[in-house]
C-alpha cells in the first residue's frame, strides 16, 4: 500500500492537466521539472534531446509503459512498469516522491518545510497523508482535522524542536 502510495504520487506529478493519463508531452515536461523522476524510471537525468540519443531512450520507456499502445500512460500501466523494475527501482520511487514533496513544500526554498507549508501541500496532495501514515486525515475530510492530524504529525518529525523541518527530518519520517 505504502509503494502505491508513491507510484500514485510519481504518477500525479507527471499528469500536468490532471486527466488521469500522462501523454509523452506531460512525461517530457514533468521529467525537466522534476528530474528525480528520470531516476525513478531509468533515464538520463538530463533534458531529453533528439542529439544524443536520450529522445531513443525516452520513447522506449514509454513504449515500455503503454502496454495497450494508445499513445497514453494509464494509472495501471505506470504502476505495473514501476513494479517490474528492479528492487532498487522502488527506491528509486520513493527517493524520488520524497525530493519532489519536499521541493513542493518548501515553497521559500529556506531548505526548510513549516507547519503550514506541508500542510498546504497535503491538501493538494492527500497521498502525503498515506505516506506519512495520517490515517483518516485523507480524503475530503476538514480542513481542521487535517491541520490537527498534520501537528501531530510535524511535531513528531520536528526531531530538533525548532519548529521547522529540514530534507533529513522529513525523509526519515517519510
Amino acid at each position: 500500500a505504502l509503494r502505491f502510495a508513491f507510484v500514485e504520487l510519481l504518477f500525479k506529478f507527471a499528469d500536468r492537466n490532471g486527466d488521469g493519463l500522462i501523454n509523452k508531452r506531460e512525461l517530457i515536461l514533468a521529467l525537466k521539472a522534476h528530474p528525480e523522476l528520470c531516476e525513478a524510471l531509468g533515464l538520463p537525468t538530463h533534458v531529453i534531446r533528439q542529439e544524443d540519443g536520450s529522445r531513443d531512450a525516452f520513447e522506449a520507456v514509454f513504449s515500455a509503459i503503454d502496454d495497450s499502445e494508445d499513445r497514453v500512460i494509464q494509472p495501471a500501466e505506470f504502476d505495473a512498469y514501476l513494479a517490474t523494475r528492479s528492487p532498487a527501482s522502488h527506491n528509486a520511487c520513493k527517493a524520488a516522491t520524497v525530493k519532489i514533496l519536499f521541493r513542493l513544500a518548501d515553497g521559500d526554498n529556506s531548505g526548510q518545510i513549516t507547519l503550514a507549508e506541508i500542510t498546504r501541500v497535503a491538501s493538494a496532495h492527500p497521498e502525503l497523508c498515506d505516506v506519512l501514515g495520517l490515517d483518516g486525515a485523507r480524503g475530503g475530510g476538514a480542513a481542521a482535522s487535517l491541520r490537527e492530524a498534520m501537528g501531530r504529525a510535524f511535531a513528531s518529525m520536528d526531531v530538533d524542536g525548532d519548529g521547522t523541518l529540514d530534507y533529513f527530518e522529513f525523509e526519515r519520517a517519510v
